[in-house]
């Protein structure tokens, strides 16, 4: 709490992983339904469409790409 952290979700098809500061979490890797892993269309960053549960915290620096960056590009990208 109250530290920043650099976090990025990868999506490789139906596979999702999540990297924390640089590093692969294990602990955080899912496999996603085939029909959802294509149907997203819209993204929210720190809230939800229904207005529950949102965020607390801030946000900075987003960015979205379109391919699954390796572990070394998610390295290369905390190190900056």
């Amino acid at each position: 709490r109250w530290t920043w952290a650099h976090v990025v979700i990868v999506r490789d098809g139906r596979n999702v992983r999540a990297y924390v500061d640089g590093r692969a979490e294990p602990d955080l890797e899912t496999t996603v339904d085939a029909g959802l892993a294509d149907a997203c269309e819209q993204f929210f960053f720190g809230g939800r469409t229904d207005g529950e549960n949102g965020w607390e915290g801030r946000l900075d620096e987003i960015a979205l790409f379109d391919r699954a960056l390796s572990a070394a590009e998610i390295a290369e990208l905390f190190g900056r």
